[in-house]
């Protein structure tokens, strides 16, 4: 089990300094998680059928589908709240600073979902060590979501910030269709 917990530390320290650093960098596993890794003795039919892997994989759409709506809720607010100022210079800084503190709100929430998972695996782990390298795979593939739904959400605010004026004629369509695609794109993760 130690050496299962070191490479879930590992792989999740990884995933969470790309999403703090808003990098994408490979994953570059020790040795002892190569090994792990390796000693992958279950049949992937086997493990597509197991419910822990399974349950794990919904937690993950589950959190993914609230990140994405917590955002479009937020953002829905804030182009409430400039459209009903009158779209004022100072109501488009307001904006400004309310589509920033999201995305840093964003990531705060894909950094603590991402954590959520690994604490939920590192608990099937210890109940199932023969799941345990398939944990995580399934893992890196959780994680690589999370960063992609994180960089697609950073992609949308920043497109926002530089365009507030023109965009906000189109806003109520954009929110719409941004988050549509989102979470069509979340129920087809597994």
């Amino acid at each position: 089990m130690a050496e299962f917990a070191a490479a879930l530390q590992e792989l999740k320290a990884h995933h969470i300094t790309n999403l703090k650093e808003g990098k994408r960098r490979p994953f570059l596993a020790s040795d002892h998680v190569r090994t792990l890794y390796a000693s992958n003795s279950v049949a992937a039919s086997a493990i597509n059928d197991n419910k822990d892997i399974v349950g794990l994989q919904m937690l993950a759409q589950d959190l993914g589908q609230q990140e994405s709506d917590d955002n479009r809720t937020a953002i829905s607010t804030s182009t409430e709240n400039l459209q009903s100022a009158g779209a004022t210079p100072v109501a488009q800084n307001d904006f400004i600073a309310q589509l920033e503190e999201r995305r840093k709100k964003a990531q705060e929430q894909a950094i603590n979902n991402v954590n959520r998972i690994y604490d939920e695996a590192a608990r099937i782990g210890e109940e199932h060590p023969d799941l345990q390298p398939h944990l995580l795979t399934t893992l890196d593939v959780v994680s690589k979501l999370f960063q992609d739904l994180f960089d697609r959400l950073a992609d949308f605010i920043s497109g926002v910030v530089k365009k507030v004026a023109e965009w906000l004629d189109q806003a109520w369509k954009t929110i719409k269709d941004t988050f549509n695609m989102l979470t069509s794109w979340i129920s087809h993760w597994f």
